[in-house]
């Protein structure tokens, strides 16, 4: 990854995340929602967001419709304040940490049972 390509990932997470706070009035946005991380293609035409959301399963999942109902909003509002030419078609993800680490852990345990055995 180009040292550019990072700017603009760190730019976009920064942009979004202020965005997403204080400008989308989607009311399933209401969610604590975090953004991750963002991922550019080389070109950078697309970009993958991956963003966490506080909350149960369908809070989750309505924040996530909301966000992907709103990209357009959020990337004419990323467009107005910063100096890009073109600013990146948004995919929204889920990205939840927490849950890959309780996997991870339980994966663990697995083996470590499988060990002891």
């Amino acid at each position: 990854m180009t040292r550019r390509v990072q700017r603009v990932n760190e730019l976009l997470r920064q942009e979004i995340s202020l965005v997403v706070q204080r400008q989308l009035k989607d009311p399933r946005t209401k969610s604590f929602i975090s953004i991750m991380k963002v991922e550019t293609s080389p070109d950078l035409a697309n970009a993958k967001v991956f963003v966490s959301v506080l909350g149960q399963n369908k809070d989750k999942i309505q924040a996530l419709e909301g966000l992907i109902s709103g990209s357009r909003f959020i990337r004419k509002a990323i467009g107005d304040v910063t100096s890009l030419r073109h600013v990146p078609n948004l995919e929204f993800k889920l990205d939840d940490p927490l849950e890959k680490g309780a996997r991870v852990l339980q994966v663990m345990d697995t083996l470590k049972h499988i060990e002891d055995n």
